[in-house]
């Protein structure tokens, strides 16, 4: 039985702040280097198709975007008026004395709105090579949900999580070097996209580079550069920074509740842990994978909180086993946005009883998605094909019958609107449905 601690991490040795990822892009993209007058007319006409790509984008996507702000916002009254209560002050209301004889009710009365709870967002982008081709179309909704928490006052976070540049066998720098305890791969990095900290103008210029970078690497007009190219998968590192950012976020911006958001194409890479050599002449420490390991028996602690529970080391199981341990030692909502085949989904189902796996079935179906509650690790994971992943923008419709829009409501029109495309339902809904 191995027991394994989770590490004192160094952040500032993990993230890549949002300033530093503007400024190389900037660079990379306006201050390209050129030959001559013809290559410099090929290369920037390109990238200003580009930018009016994403302009486009950006202009057909508020409608739909004002139209969610407005719903958030009178379903967060209609809630503020369901949480108000009236008490008596004790203080007599003269102008009520007059009714004494009808009634003993002639104190003043307040009204109290018990206080609600601040919602902020963390959200994970798999900055992975598989996700080459679907990557635009997921970026896309990760900026439908940005521009609403923009415009709703939700304060966000937006990473994507990188491990592009392999160094072997050495320590990631910003891990604490230890025996037994969980490390992260060499070369994984959090590059910050995007924070509600940014002015406007800084963050509509991230959100056009970042874009930028995308439609490159999905494109050949443009080059993209290197220092941000895809990678592997290190969810389960992202996932161990979270504790650190959320705490920075509640700090900084006054947030209660917090949502995490992971959006993936898939298993995250192995889980590492520092292990001894034992060499003759050699006890130093090295990253070894739990997968390599998985003959033996792990126990994952937490010393701060004192939890601990077994992990299951296999490789289609590290997802669901790191997220399941960090919801135990939080109190953080935890969504997952998979992007599946239905090969996929049928050897997930494989471990579930086969009711469950029915349904599931039948809603992928019906719906062109599944969601998944509690089973993967997610408190609700979202499962949704790799085939034509929604793009359009336009005004929703909805045939409401009073002022507010019912759940009901919302839902068939987002059905009939999004048609085929998923994300952009499944994204935005989900989140709105946590925090309205």
């Amino acid at each position: 039985m191995d027991y394994l601690d989770l590490p004192k991490l160094d952040l500032s040795k993990i993230i890549i702040p949002h300033t530093e990822v503007q400024e190389d892009l900037h660079f990379h993209f306006d201050g390209h280097p050129v030959r001559d007058e013809i290559d410099m007319e090929y290369i920037f006409g390109n990238i200003a198709y580009a930018k009016d790509h994403y302009k486009n984008y950006k202009k057909e996507a508020q409608k739909s975007v004002n139209y969610l702000v407005k719903q958030f916002e009178m379903k967060k009254s209609a809630d503020e008026y369901q949480r108000t209560a009236t008490s008596k002050s004790g203080v007599i209301d003269t102008n009520a004395l007059f009714k004494y004889r009808l009634t003993d009710d002639i104190f003043k009365r307040i009204a109290t709105v018990q206080e609600g709870k601040n919602h902020g967002l963390v959200m994970y982008l798999d900055w992975s090579g598989s996700m080459q081709h679907e990557l635009l179309d997921t970026l896309k909704q990760a900026y439908n949900l940005v521009w609403f928490c923009r415009k709703a006052g939700i304060p966000f976070r937006v990473y994507g999580f990188q491990s592009a540049h392999y160094q072997e066998n050495t320590i990631h720098p910003g891990c604490e070097e230890k025996n037994g305890t969980l490390t992260m791969t060499p070369d994984f990095r959090l590059i910050e996209f995007f924070s509600s900290r940014q002015n406007k103008r800084s963050l509509d210029l991230s959100m056009e580079l970042i874009y930028l970078q995308a439609f490159a690497m999905n494109n050949g007009r443009i080059r993209y550069m290197q220092k941000y190219t895809l990678g592997g998968t290190p969810l389960v590192e992202a996932v161990m920074c979270t504790p650190k950012i959320v705490d920075t976020l509640k700090r900084v911006e006054n947030v209660t509740k917090v949502n995490v958001i992971c959006l993936t194409d898939g298993e995250s890479n192995p889980m590492m842990y520092l292990k001894e050599r034992n060499w003759e002449d050699d006890n130093s420490l090295f990253p070894a994978s739990m997968y390599n390991s998985r003959y033996a028996k792990f126990i994952l602690r937490d010393p701060k909180s004192g939890v601990s529970c077994e992990i299951n080391s296999s490789a289609y199981q590290t997802t669901k086993e790191i997220v399941r341990f960090y919801r135990k030692i939080t109190d953080y909502n935890w969504v997952g946005i998979r992007i599946c085949s239905k090969k996929d989904l049928q050897r997930i189902c494989r471990s579930f009883d086969y009711e469950t796996a029915s349904v599931i079935d039948r809603q992928w179906k019906k719906e062109k998605f599944a969601s998944i509650k509690d089973l993967v690790g997610f408190t609700q994971a979202f499962y949704m094909p790799d085939k034509n992943l929604g793009v359009g923008t336009q005004q929703l419709e909805v045939n409401q019958k009073g002022e507010v829009a019912s759940r009901a409501e919302l839902s068939r029109a987002f059905k009939k609107h999004m048609g085929s495309k998923m994300t952009n339902k499944t994204i935005l809904n989900a989140f709105i449905e946590q925090i309205a």
